[in-house]
């Protein structure tokens, strides 16, 4: 699946920030474009993690023109990121740091399947 994401962009003395529109409370930023980006990717997979944790649905993606119509996102450059469908709910998730200080906390956690 595709999410689109908003760039903000840096300069000398402020990083790329980046949000994602679909995913409230989603975002990250990074050194660069290609930073921002790489880091914007890892922070919906980590939130996906916790939401299958959780046994909660995954939020769908909406178009690009749906939120670069809205004024708080006025002057953002698009970009889409892909994300995979079964993130989350893979049997055995790949290590990340949100999965890594979930096991730490508790090493009986699970990753619920939907």
């Amino acid at each position: 699946m595709f999410y689109p994401i908003a760039i903000s962009m840096g300069d000398d003395e402020q990083a790329w920030g980046v949000e994602v529109p679909d995913v409230p409370g989603c975002f990250s930023a990074g050194e660069d474009l290609e930073d921002a980006i790489a880091m914007v990717q890892q922070a919906i997979e980590g939130h996906f993690e916790m939401l299958a944790v959780d046994g909660a649905p995954f939020p769908s993606a909406s178009s690009v023109a749906l939120h670069a119509a809205n004024p708080k996102y006025a002057g953002c450059t698009w970009a889409l990121v892909e994300i995979a469908d079964d993130v989350g709910s893979r049997s055995a998730l790949p290590p990340s740091p949100v999965r890594s200080y979930l096991l730490r906390m508790d090493p009986t956690t699970r990753i619920k399947k939907p």
